[in-house]
This record gives C-alpha cells, structure tokens and sequence, in this order.
C-alpha cells in the first residue's frame, strides 16, 4: 500500500506555508517541506528571500498530527541546530529530515532521528531506514533494486513526474502505475487529492 506525500505541502497554489501544512495534515496527507536559516530561525521556502512562514510555528501544527513530515534541509546550516529544535518541539516521531547539500553527512551522525538518504541514480550504499529518490539524473528504477531495499526494510519515497519536468496529466499517471508496479512505499506529488483518487481506483492506497 501506498502512502501520499504532497510537495512542499502545497495548497491552493501557494508551498510551504503553514495554512498548507494544517490543510494537508488535516486531509491525511503526509508533506513535504523546504527549510533555511536566517538570523539563527528556521523558516519555510524552497529558494532564498526575506521572510517565509516559522518553521518553529510549523513544528506546532505537525506535533499534533499523526501523519509524516519530510524536512529538506536545504541550506548548510548546522544540523544539530534544527535536530535539538525537533526535538524542543516533540516531532521527532513525526518527522524525518534529508539534505543534499554538505551536511548530510552531518545527519548520519544523530542517532536519535530518523533521516532519509538522497539517490538521483542507482548508489548501493543506502543508510537510512528510508529513501528520497528521483531519476532526475538517470533512469535506475528497477524491481529487482527495489526489493533489496525494502529486504533491507528500507521505505522508498519516490517523486513524482511533474516534479522533474513539465508533462501532461495523462503523462503523470502512466509513471504512477509505473511505480505502483515497483510497489514503492509513497509518492511525493504536487497532486496529493488526484493521486489519492488513482491509487482508490487501484487498490493500492495506505489509509
């Protein structure tokens, strides 16, 4: 069964604000959200700019949920600022973080929160519990990769087409039964209500 992440907890066009933290936790959707630093506070957005919503107020939506929050940590900040923060604010049950940037390997040192690995292409060299994968720099999905990962009980957090590249609707779900045939564990999409809808019809959605 599969589980939704929506992308940058987007929500009436507008990613990471809080109103789309509180809707898409409320509707049962796991999110995902971008995170900086400025002036030693976190808050949310994707690229720089001056002001963007707390992240500390977004730590007070998610505590009170049952569903997954994704952090991107996505500037290079010192992790350990952010990980005693989660836990200040008792998410750390709710929550994995994941970087691409140097301090990844920053994360691997704290044994007491749940992080996911990054892969664009295929690395046998996994870490964490969880994977955060696209093909955006190669094609590497495969059954047989897959299943060693989730032997390992490794989750697969894939991204979805309309992420990577502009395409159709119709382009979109062809990639979704693609996945849904590789039995990855969730999908991160900017189309959280129209993939729930797809994986009902097939069977395939985790409540």
């Amino acid at each position: 069964m599969i589980e939704i992440f929506t992308h940058r907890a987007i929500y009436e066009n507008k990613e990471n604000s809080l109103d789309g933290i509180a809707y898409n936790l409320k509707s049962g959707f796991n999110i995902e959200i971008d995170v900086r630093e400025k002036n030693d506070k976190f808050y949310l957005s994707h690229g720089k700019q001056k002001n963007g919503d707390s992240f500390y107020d977004a730590c007070k939506i998610i505590k009170n949920n049952s569903k997954k929050t994704a952090i991107h940590i996505k500037e290079n900040f010192d992790v350990k600022d952010i990980v005693d923060l989660i836990y200040e604010q008792n998410i750390e049950k709710n929550c994995f973080i994941f970087s691409t940037l140097k301090n990844y390997d920053e994360i691997k040192k704290f044994k007491n929160i749940n992080y996911a690995d990054y892969q664009n292409k295929f690395q046998n060299n996994s870490h964490g519990k969880i994977l955060w994968c696209d093909e955006s720099n190669e094609k590497w999905y495969d059954e047989k990769i897959f299943f060693k990962y989730k032997k390992n009980k490794i989750n697969i957090v894939v991204m979805s087409k309309e992420l990577l590249k502009s395409c159709k609707i119709e382009e979109i779900k062809h990639e979704w039964n693609r996945l849904i045939n590789l039995k990855v564990d969730a999908i991160c999409t900017n189309f959280p209500l129209l993939l729930k809808e797809y994986l009902n019809d097939k069977g395939s959605i985790k409540n």
